[in-house]
This record gives structure tokens, C-alpha cells and sequence, in this order.
């Protein structure tokens, strides 16, 4: 069984390190505020919006709205998305996109929230797709637009992502991975993140390093995988403090974005690793937050590689 587990790895990183992303990546403050016209051009005349209620309430997408309103787009919001999204979350999102008829979804928040819209794509355009038994997906999704508000998870290039299941009583993550996952187009809009807790800044930052950590010394790594890798790392580390003291900071902002985008790219082609495994089964089964688990499990295991390299050296010697 092991043996075929690396031989898949091992393939699958060779392929996946080959692949080209189309994908059209815009880059910059207010960027969020082009997307209208982007819909236009691509023919959209209604858009399913998927954000938290927090977006909405904070007034922070009324500008975007009042663009949409202006190029003749009509819209409907769903904000019924909770942080590590359920399968009940995914099918009230299928049946409601369904029913107003919308042409392409666009998913505006967080990791949960662009997941959450993820594999409710996956569900509109795959009729026999079911998220509580998930399968390679036969059709394309729906024109699918992402705008990350953290900076951390990567969801907006990686092909994959995260559904919770409840069954007898506890919390499964289960990970979908297909091609097809990948959005159209991405908007990394600096604003958007503005408003994070320090908290929520810091944590989802160490999600994304653990996405560098974890690719880059995975054997397998491809050369796309290493040079992803090593430009992320640096647009991470030096900006997620800085971020933290100066909330306003465009620049820092910026980076933490593009830093993060980089780091999915590295893991889509390559993989996570036991970090990431152990985080998803003690946040499944407590609820903690991702991003905090990661950077916990990755002092512990530096901490005992370092003890490990000094114990074994101190006998040598």
C-alpha cells in the first residue's frame, strides 16, 4: 500500500508540475471594482454572490453592488457559510443558485467561503456530484470568479478543497481534488483585508507558510513547486507582522496575497503533508482554527527535528 502511495505521488506531482494554469489574475487596490466590467465581457448578466454576512454588513462590497447595478447585472447573495463549511452549506447553496437561475458564481471571503463555493459549482454542473461521497467531476463548473479576503488558505489557484461531514455525531473533513476546482478568474484586492482581526491575519498567514514548508520539502517537488515555494516564502514571513502593526498597510497587504496565492500554487502542484494531515483531523474533530493548528504543529515538529539533530550529534560526539 505504501508503494502505491508514492508511485501515485510521484506521478502525480510529475504531471501536475507540467501543467499550464490558465487563469486570469488581477492584482492591486480596488481591483474587486473592475470585476463588473470583467462579467460583461464574459457575457454574465446574473451572478450568484457568495460572501459572509460580515461583507455585507460592514458595507464593504457596496461599491462592487452599485457596479453591478451600473453594467445591467443582476445579483443574489448568499451568505449561509460558516467557517469550515458543511455539506449542508454546499446543497442550501446548489438549490438556491439553481432556483434564480444564475449564470457564474462569484465567491468573495475566506477559505470556507471559496470552498463552500467550490464544490457548490461542482454540484450545479455535475448533476450526479454528491459532496457527502464526492467523485471526479465530468463537467466544467460554472464561470467561477474568486476574490480572497485572507490571505492564507490559497483556495483561489488550488485545485481542491475542504468539505465537513457529520456523521454520528462528529466532524469529517473531507478533501476534494480535481482540475476542474480551479477558478477562472482571481482577484487579489489588498482593501479587502483591511478589516481582519490581527488574530485572523496572523493565523491564516501561517496557514500559507505551511503550504510553502510543506511543497517545498516534499521529495517529489517539481521545479514550478520550488520556484512557487521560494517566492512566497519571503512575500510571507516578512510582511505577516508588519500587516499585523500596520492594519492599513496596502503594501504589506499586497504581498501577504500574492505570497499566499504563490503557496497554493506550490501545493496544487505538489501536495500538503503530515502537517496538514494532522491539522485537518484535530480541527474536524474540535473546531480549531486551521491556521493556528498548522503553526502549532510546525513549531512541535521543528522543535523535534532540532532535539533529534542534537541528540544524535551529542552521541556522536
Amino acid at each position: 500500500m505504501a508503494f502505491l502511495t508514492r508511485s501515485r505521488q510521484f506521478i502525480f506531482a510529475k504531471v501536475m508540475g507540467q501543467l499550464p494554469y490558465r487563469q486570469e489574475l488581477l492584482v492591486g487596490e480596488e481591483k474587486l471594482l473592475d470585476l463588473p466590467k470583467i462579467l460583461v465581457r464574459d457575457q454574465i448578466l446574473h451572478v450568484f454572490v457568495m460572501t459572509t454576512p460580515g461583507m455585507i454588513k460592514r458595507g464593504s462590497l457596496s461599491d462592487f453592488f452599485e457596479g453591478l447595478n451600473r453594467n445591467g447585472i443582476s445579483y443574489t447573495t448568499f451568505t449561509s457559510i460558516q467557517p469550515d463549511p458543511t455539506t449542508d452549506n454546499v446543497l442550501e447553496a446548489k438549490e438556491a443558485c439553481r432556483k434564480r437561475g444564475t449564470q457564474a458564481i462569484v465567491a468573495i471571503g475566506g477559505g470556507s467561503v471559496l470552498d463552500c463555493a467550490k464544490i457548490a459549482g461542482a454540484c450545479i454542473a455535475n448533476l450526479n456530484f454528491n459532496p457527502n461521497s464526492p467523485s471526479f467531476l465530468s463537467k466544467p463548473l460554472p464561470p467561477f470568479y474568486a476574490v480572497p479576503t485572507t490571505a492564507g488558505s490559497g483556495s483561489e489557484i488550488t485545485a481542491g478543497a475542504v468539505i465537513t461531514k457529520h456523521i454520528d455525531g462528529k466532524h469529517i473533513k473531507t478533501p476534494i481534488n480535481d482540475l476542474r476546482l480551479v477558478p477562472k478568474t482571481v482577484i487579489l484586492d489588498p482593501v479587502l483585508t483591511t478589516s481582519l482581526p490581527s488574530s485572523l491575519t496572523i493565523s491564516s498567514g501561517m496557514d500559507a507558510v505551511s503550504h510553502v514548508i510543506e511543497a517545498y520539502t516534499n521529495k517529489f517537488a517539481s521545479r514550478k513547486t520550488r520556484i512557487a515555494s521560494e517566492t512566497a516564502f519571503p512575500l510571507l514571513i516578512n510582511n505577516i507582522e508588519l500587516a499585523v502593526k500596520e492594519p492599513q498597510n496596502m503594501q504589506a497587504r499586497e504581498n501577504l496575497l500574492v505570497g499566499s496565492y504563490q503557496a497554493g500554487l506550490a501545493i496544487t502542484t505538489n501536495f500538503v503533508g503530515y502537517i496538514h494531515a494532522i491539522s485537518h483531523a484535530i480541527g474536524g474533530r474540535y473546531g480549531l482554527t486551521h491556521g493556528v493548528i498548522n503553526s502549532q504543529v510546525n513549531a512541535f515538529s521543528l522543535e523535534t527535528l532540532w532535539r533529534c539533530y542534537h541528540g544524535a550529534t551529542s552521541q556522536a560526539g
